[in-house]
């Protein structure tokens, strides 16, 4: 632990100010001398956005690697940042704490404090334990906070049922998120998420309502001929996020749905987007 932490302190001190760094500096050494740990981590995570402000971590940083896989922090803002660095150095004292103190601050906390909390889960001790608030985050009507779990999280691909990860999908679907920042997904995939994935194309269509591009990648793995016909469909799009993700997830399941290159090829003759004709190209290339 104490790696991620020196690496997240050292990633939050690029985008900071001297007066940010020296402020996360002194909230460190008093949680780290403190008699009252968890009372002072609420205090000083309270206060972490405002100290440290919103500044995106940015590219150039490893992923924080936990048990269950790496954590990419780049997408993190640096006051969400340092109140992870805060919670893994209480936690470097008392592991057997983690499930307390998470629950602890996610109670107390405000949506981004929760947030950055779920952001973390992967990275505490005993992480199995957490699921409570992975599902709470994943149930609530936040965009933040669902975001929080269902995208770039290892933890779900992890510790979540098959039931668990369907409905995280759904939901992630279902609230315009970009599915295909789902970790793990292609190794979560199933015939069960394939077939709720399709009749939720089936519903949207019988509503004249738009189809999420990205759901092509959870529907075809394991699509019926239905479910082939639909992204075949959507190859042709004029959307070229649809003709994206529909050619991505073809291309990804040409084993499976051999017949498909055809399409493919096809398509490709007629693609001006460049970055469908990306994809396109790593078919023609196989």
């Amino acid at each position: 632990m104490t790696e991620m932490l020196n690496s997240l302190v050292s990633a939050i001190g690029d985008v900071c100010s001297d007066q940010q760094n020296d402020w996360l500096r002194e909230a460190l050494t008093k949680l780290e001398n403190s008699k009252a740990p968890a009372t002072d981590l609420g205090r000083c995570s309270t206060q972490a956005r405002r100290q440290l402000g919103r500044q995106p971590l940015g590219a150039g940083y490893s992923p924080l690697i936990s048990s269950v896989g790496p954590v990419a922090i780049d997408h993190w803002e640096s006051g969400d940042a340092g109140r992870i660095a805060m919670i893994l150095l209480c936690l470097q004292r008392e592991p057997e704490q983690a499930e307390t103190l998470a629950t602890s601050l996610f109670r107390q906390g405000d949506e981004s404090e929760r947030a950055a909390i779920v952001r973390g889960l992967a990275l505490f001790p005993s992480a199995d334990r957490l699921k409570p608030l992975a599902l709470e985050a994943g149930r609530a009507n936040s965009l933040v906070l669902v975001s929080s779990i269902a995208l770039l999280n290892p933890y779900p691909a992890a510790y979540y049922s098959d039931r668990e990860f369907n409905q995280m999908v759904l939901k992630a679907l279902f609230v315009r998120l970009n599915a295909d920042l789902i970790y793990g997904l292609g190794q979560r995939v199933s015939s069960e998420l394939s077939r709720m994935c399709e009749d939720y194309v089936d519903e949207l269509l019988a509503a004249d309502r738009d189809v999420p591009p990205e759901i092509w990648m959870a529907l075809l793995p394991y699509a019926s001929v239905k479910g082939v016909e639909f992204v075949r469909r959507y190859l042709d799009d004029p959307n070229p996020l649809h003709r994206y993700y529909s050619a991505k997830a073809m291309v990804q399941s040409l084993k499976r749905f051999p017949e498909l290159r055809a399409a493919l090829d096809q398509r490709f003759t007629l693609e001006t987007d460049e970055h469908v004709r990306e994809i396109l190209g790593a078919a023609a290339g196989g």
